[in-house]
């Protein structure tokens, strides 16, 4: 799933974490907070949906503050592929995941898709135990730019980035939205959206500090936020456990 976890970026080039992973863009239910919709996710959704999913690994990014980017959560999803090839059934685990986001989730703007993650500058990440600082850059491309100057480009913007922020930024990872040609993910009851961004730079910070002032990116690139995030993560032990002990 990923490279070695002693591996930093040493060079100019975006080194490939994996292609394993996926994303969920969630909002809150019209009629509820995103205060209620955070606690619910972590203390309900979250644990129900380890029981029933066989995650590699499994984060969720909270938007922190007053910024409001349409969306509430982030999550980041990687599939233990060998547990999956074991019996798991996605459309009875899907169904049980759809009656309780029903409970608190914007289910008509619901957003998910696959991403190839790059380390851009840091070392690897790591299981972090404790909830992690992050700010999540969004970032549209033009048609003009090709895939793999949109690549170029993202990355050499998240080490300026960084650079600049040397003393506040540990890491720097990118995501690059993969568009699956006929629409979204498919779900037990409805299409998930698909994400509506080429990418998403990712930076964790430390000791409570935030980026300076965002230049202006590489031509061909556009930003469409600038989103501080509070991340947790579940150990790797707890999701086998939790996915031992789920009713399949």
């Amino acid at each position: 799933m990923a490279a070695s976890s002693d591996q930093t970026t040493q060079g100019q080039q975006a080194v490939i974490v994996s292609t394993n992973k996926s994303l969920g863009i969630l909002s809150h239910r019209p009629d509820l907070s995103r205060e209620h919709f955070q606690r619910y996710y972590e203390t309900s959704h979250a644990p129900l949906g380890m029981c029933h999913y066989p995650f590699a690994k499994y984060v969720r990014n909270h938007v922190q503050g007053d910024s409001d980017p349409g969306f509430d959560t982030i999550s980041e999803f990687w599939m233990d592929r060998q547990a999956a090839s074991q019996g798991f059934d996605p459309v009875k685990s899907g169904a049980i995941l759809d009656e309780d986001e029903m409970k608190f989730m914007d289910r008509s703007n619901k957003r998910a898709g696959s991403v190839i993650e790059y380390l851009v500058s840091g070392a690897q990440r790591i299981v972090e135990a404790a909830p992690a600082n992050k700010l999540a850059i969004l970032l549209q491309r033009t048609p003009a730019l090709s895939e793999e100057e949109f690549l170029d480009k993202a990355a050499t913007f998240g080490r300026q980035l960084s650079d600049e922020n040397s003393g506040t930024v540990s890491r720097t990872m990118l995501d690059i939205v993969r568009v699956v040609p006929g629409g979204g993910v498919a779900s037990a009851s409805i299409p998930y959206l698909t994400i509506p961004y080429a990418g998403i730079l990712w930076f964790w910070l430390e000791g409570g500090g935030g980026l300076g002032r965002i230049p202006e990116p590489p031509s061909g690139i556009s930003v469409a936020g600038s989103i501080p995030m509070t991340s947790h993560e579940t150990p790797p032990e707890v999701l086998a456990a939790a996915y031992a002990s789920g009713d399949k």
